[in-house]
């Protein structure tokens, strides 16, 4: 559902108004204008992605007019993505009837689940290859709606990332190869990246520095835009009790001697634990043994200057059970 913000001086002193929200065919889409703590507010579902046209009017005449554009919903690879149906996209249909369709960037159809939670319809489903997935709902042989997700590849924070360009956008490319990219981090800072083909497949290679989405943006040889890859850049992950071992982001320490480096690692509560910088086949590492579960971090310096700071997540240790015995989590 999306919420559009009116602003209140438009619609002050008019008794009679109403809203007409268009997709972007131009077809008129079910709409509510509401009032919540004197904010006008304009909901709607948008069933496709792209722009739609919010018309605020008083009879004939238009008082407010805005565009709002829909994007894909968010996934990321690897993890169970779920997504909520619009009451309004099924109308009265039972939802025990209601078959999901779901295709993934090459056309083909992947397993998926449809159920209903504290009343609302869910489908779920694990996307395999970053691009975008569609998502059909049917009842028989009635399309009742369609839904685009993109899934962006997940990659950790601080560790080395290969992006291999989506099926779906290799298609696109093949009348306009990739010359060029850029690649931005959650503020839409520049990221230092490289463009590499292996047996013919280009694939992106760069280190996150930050948590959040990144954007990997391909350009031909006039400099035009072809196509845009999302990433979600997470913390790396690591296990309590185990022995974690993570790069030491290049970028982070050019112009830096490696002897120079100092890793301080501190636990959920602050404290400092014990750790070190190893070197294998020339790569510096940051190693540590999380004891607590929880957010750590991990605190890079030359002297007194913080060259990098990453966070590591640090779950559990789960104790596998014989079949029918519960899990056991060790803190």
């Amino acid at each position: 559902p999306a919420s559009i913000p009116v602003p209140a001086d438009k619609l002050k002193g008019v008794e009679d108004k109403g809203v007409v929200v268009t997709d972007p065919t131009g077809k008129e889409i079910p709409s509510n204008l509401d009032v919540l703590n004197g904010q006008p507010i304009v909901s709607f579902v948008p069933p496709t992605a792209g722009d739609y046209k919010v018309d605020i009017t008083s009879g004939p005449e238009l008082l407010h007019e805005v565009t709002a554009t829909a994007v894909p919903q968010k996934a990321s690879v690897g993890s169970l993505a779920t997504t909520t149906v619009s009451p309004a996209s099924i109308g009265y249909t039972d939802p025990a009837t209601i078959t999901p369709v779901v295709t993934d960037p090459t056309g083909k159809q992947i397993p998926a689940k449809m159920q209903v939670v504290d009343g609302e319809p869910k489908i779920s489903f694990i996307p395999r290859v970053p691009g975008a997935y569609t998502t059909e709902l049917y009842n028989g042989e009635e399309l009742l709606t369609s839904i685009p997700i993109e899934a962006a590849p997940k990659v950790s924070v601080g560790q080395k990332a290969d992006i291999h360009i989506p099926p779906d956008l290799q298609l696109s490319l093949c009348d306009a190869p990739i010359k060029s990219i850029v690649v931005k981090d959650s503020s839409g800072n520049p990221v230092p990246a490289e463009l590499l083909t292996t047996d013919g497949v280009p694939r992106v290679s760069f280190v996150p520095e930050t948590m959040g989405d990144h954007a990997v943006e391909l350009f031909d040889s006039d400099g035009n835009k072809l196509g845009e890859i999302p990433v979600s850049a997470m913390a790396p992950k690591s296990t309590v009790g185990k022995l974690s071992s993570l790069d030491v982001p290049p970028h982070s320490i050019e112009g830096h001697e490696p002897k120079n480096l100092k890793l301080v690692v501190r636990d959920p509560a602050g404290n400092e634990i014990p750790s070190k910088i190893t070197t294998e086949d020339g790569q510096p590492k940051m190693n540590f043994i999380p004891k607590l579960p929880g957010s750590h971090t991990m605190e890079l310096y030359d002297g007194p200057e913080l060259l990098t700071e990453i966070p590591v997540d640090a779950a559990p240790k789960i104790i596998a059970p014989q079949f029918g015995e519960p899990v056991l989590c060790v803190d």
